[in-house]
């Protein structure tokens, strides 16, 4: 076992000892499935159900599918770990920050450090309330990728194009009657233009998002996620 992953134990064993005693047992297998997950990583049912922490699947363009587990929820900033020591902060179920992505992963070029506006998203309103039809369907942003040396800026342009009723079977075949929210996302700066043609999965019941497919700036992959185990303050149902 690498330096990194004897790290990663001592951390997410940390924070388990922090928090709840009823959280550790679920925890162990979802630490074992991030360390020493396959280079594509897949659980059977079984696997599924003993989860006790909320935890998707992963997948950035041209690199396996992992498992995250859910860190911390830092005011509605929910972290993502993986067993790579990667972080991964989505709010009302958008990328808005990454770290450790841009390290090993050659079609990673940076980071990204922040985006702004999030409050406006239409996703916040889309999550936050049962009657999404009052919701607002376009939104502007600016996003900033690198490190404290070297940044790059993109100019954010997004409109929600399609909103349809489907239904979606989660990883533990579960089928779930859902919202399917169709973006189109433009990122703008001096160099370069890139449009992305993002979903977002939505329960009709909680309007917690279920799965993503969805890309913000060039230089960085289009990223897949999907639901494994909700985190429970989620399943609250909106007014």
């Amino acid at each position: 076992m690498s330096f990194v992953q004897k790290s990663l134990i001592a951390l997410l064993l940390a924070l388990l000892m922090a928090g709840c005693g009823g959280r550790v047992d679920g925890m162990k297998e979802t630490i074992r499935y991030s360390i020493y997950g396959s280079p594509d990583v897949t659980l059977s049912a079984e696997e599924m159900a003993k989860l006790k922490y909320a935890s998707q699947y992963i997948k950035l363009t041209e690199q396996p599918r992992a498992m995250v587990v859910l860190g911390f929820d830092d005011n509605k900033d929910y972290h993502w770990l993986s067993g790579e020591k990667e972080t991964v902060v989505t709010r009302y179920g958008r990328l808005v920050r990454t770290a450790g992505l841009d390290k090993g992963n050659d079609n990673i070029d940076s980071d990204i450090r922040y985006v702004r506006n999030i409050e406006q998203d239409p996703l916040k309103c889309f999550v936050q309330k049962a009657n999404y039809k009052t919701c607002d369907k376009s939104w502007v942003s600016q996003v900033e990728i690198g490190d404290g040396s070297h940044t790059k800026r993109f100019s954010i342009k997004a409109e929600i194009k399609r909103i349809s009723s489907t239904t979606v079977t989660l990883p533990n075949n579960e089928k779930v009657d859902a919202i399917k929210v169709e973006e189109e996302l433009t990122a703008t700066n001096h160099q370069t233009t890139q449009r992305f043609n993002n979903t977002f999965w939505l329960d009709s019941q909680n309007q917690r998002v279920l799965k993503s497919e969805q890309g913000l700036v060039p230089g960085f992959p289009v990223m897949q996620m999907e639901e494994l185990k909700s985190y429970p303050v989620d399943l609250e149902a909106r007014q």
